[in-house]
């Protein structure tokens, strides 16, 4: 495909894309963003899915129960209304499709602190899109790890990596000090875990880390050793900058994980990097998600 059709099938995309945004409360479907596009149906469908990773379809229902979803949060609009609103025709029919977006039901959302879902699909954009088409295999590979030994250092921060680059000035100092206090240069590891905190959005410990050679005498004691047990992890290669690594775990969470038959284990969403991430204008470096998933 040349630059011009590239070019041409983003249009096609990012048209498709407004005309849902500025209909999230109308009666739209597949045929009526596709009648768009100069295309076929069929062919407008694959386009949409090949740059966005995401169907037609799928794309209209994330993100109309994610502009529910927020209105669950910060309005008194009844379940019903909201439900009748987006399409859903009953509420019942709104609650199953809710639960399954996000594991929870409607009135939990509203009765609680909970204010961010990680099963949030946001708003694709051409920058997005443009990531998503360049620098992140779309479809994982599967790995089952081992039990790995770390040295690291910690910090807390607060999610959501959906709104905030993880890769924000004070994770770089961060990734400054540990690299000053273990002073070597090999493979980084950034791992994070959530916290929960009483139906909050969660306190995410992010550690940036090595491998343990197991005999090494730790330089300091801000450093400590831990252990990650083995695990199964759908895999993702990140190619060049990695600045709008928010757009990773979007395109992860909102577009692949619900409609990949997968659901996410707990344990520890690993990163790995080689020291040119450091440089985030980079367009040489390559680095890995690693998100834990359930095997079989």
């Amino acid at each position: 495909m040349n630059a011009h059709q590239q070019a041409s099938n983003l249009e096609i995309v990012l048209a498709a894309i407004e005309h849902i945004e500025n209909n999230l409360e109308e009666d739209i479907n597949v045929d009526s963003v596709c009648s768009l596009s100069s295309k076929s149906k069929w062919q407008t469908q694959r386009v949409f899915r090949a740059i966005s990773g995401d169907s037609v379809s799928g794309y209209i229902r994330g993100r109309k129960l994610s502009a529910a979803f927020h209105l669950l949060k910060d309005t008194l609009t009844p379940i019903s209304e909201l439900a009748l609103r987006f399409g859903f025709g009953s509420q019942e029919a709104f609650a199953r499709a809710f639960k399954e977006r996000f594991g929870v039901s409607p009135r939990s959302i509203r009765n609680s602190k909970y204010s961010y879902s990680q099963f949030l699909k946001p708003k694709l954009t051409k920058e997005k899109l443009q990531f998503i088409a360049k620098s992140i295999s779309q479809q994982p590979d599967f790995q089952l790890l081992p039990s790995k030994e770390f040295v690291g250092l910690s910090t807390e921060i607060n999610a959501p990596f959906a709104e905030v680059s993880i890769f924000n000035e004070s994770l770089l100092d961060h990734w400054r000090k540990f690299r000053q206090l273990c002073k070597t240069e090999r493979l980084y590891y950034g791992l994070t875990k959530g916290v929960a905190n009483d139906g909050a959005p969660p306190t995410l410990v992010y550690t940036s880390a090595i491998e343990s050679t197991g005999g090494e005498v730790l330089p300091s004691l801000q450093l400590q050793k831990f252990e990650v047990t083995s695990q199964y992890y759908a895999v993702f290669e990140i190619r060049g900058p990695i600045n709008l690594c928010h757009a990773i775990t979007d395109y992860i969470y909102g577009i692949w994980l619900p409609q990949s038959g997968h659901q996410r284990a707990n344990g520890f969403e690993i990163d790995l990097y080689d020291t040119r991430v450091f440089k985030l204008n980079s367009t040489n470096s390559t680095s890995y998600r690693y998100v834990p998933i359930l095997q079989g």
